[in-house]
């Protein structure tokens, strides 16, 4: 078993792969918990971002133009009407009573004063998309740096990622989470029947409905860019990077952010003259 092994590397293989031997013990410990593969499961736990060895081993993918064509489509004058007008409606009550209901029992963890005050700046960001009275958050308990939209319901975020982000790279994870909601169909297709270049587009898709949501707020896109480096290098150290050809690589996605993010500031700035006026 591939994961076993890496949890009996000698001391000498934990420092070559850069893992700390107390971090590796408590990954061991959390995973022998009954709770953890069930929440990986759900979370469906993948890189961010493709990692040096997936570059090495398959041929680069350029940004794909119909990635910020969709954009430069469907945002043209006003940034906020624009998105309001491609994004789905919300699941209702019902379905997020039972999405609840069916999460495992434990695992879940009480926020702390600093978590909370994380979480708390991620209510404009909801609020922009309609689903600050929708989107459940939870804080699980999971060894992984991970952030994921479980069934349009809940948000699940584990504790190592509100440690090692800021709170405008938290807002800038969760707006690209939310941009899931928009492909979900495609998202569930993907994740089922993964294909390399249909997936890559989709990841990028959802990286430019971040863009949107963060220059409608007057937020930073750019902050994107270190928490995928931050995440995906957390998680590399566990080991936790298995299907990274199906993520573009973090040169693609920075290149995609400034450009969309420069488009969407114009409309955005367009907007707000039309507004003094």
């Amino acid at each position: 078993n591939r994961r076993a092994r890496f949890y009996t590397l000698t001391t000498a293989g934990k420092k070559q792969l850069g893992v700390e031997e107390s971090r590796t013990a408590r990954v061991a410990v959390l995973r022998e918990r009954k709770m953890a593969p069930r929440l990986l499961a759900i979370v469906g736990v993948m890189p961010l971002t493709a990692n040096c060895a997936a570059s090495i081993t398959s041929q680069p993918i350029p940004v794909p133009d119909h990635a910020l064509e969709f954009f430069i489509a469907h945002i043209r004058s006003n940034v906020t009407r624009d998105i309001a007008a491609l994004r789905p409606p919300p699941v209702g009550p019902a379905a997020v009573r039972q999405v609840l209901s069916a999460l495992p029992s434990d695992g879940a963890l009480q926020p702390t004063a600093d978590e909370a005050r994380a979480l708390a700046a991620l209510g404009p960001i909801l609020r922009f998309h309609e689903r600050d009275d929708v989107i459940v958050i939870k804080v699980i308990d999971l060894p992984q740096a991970v952030i994921g939209l479980h069934a349009r319901a809940v948000l699940l975020i584990s504790r190592p990622a509100l440690g090692i982000l800021t709170i405008p790279e938290l807002q800038a994870v969760v707006a690209h989470e939310i941009g899931h909601e928009f492909f979900w169909e495609e998202y569930l297709r993907l994740r089922e029947r993964p294909e390399r270049r249909s997936r890559q587009q989709m990841e990028l898709r959802c990286d430019g409905i971040a863009v949107v949501t963060l220059v409608a707020l007057d937020l930073d896109p750019a902050r994107l860019v270190p928490a995928l480096r931050k995440l995906t290098r957390f998680n590399e150290q566990l080991g936790a990077m298995a299907e990274a050809e199906y993520y573009p690589s973090l040169k693609e996605r920075t290149e995609f952010i400034r450009a969309l993010s420069q488009h969407v500031d114009s409309m955005a700035s367009s907007t707000r003259t039309a507004r003094a006026r």
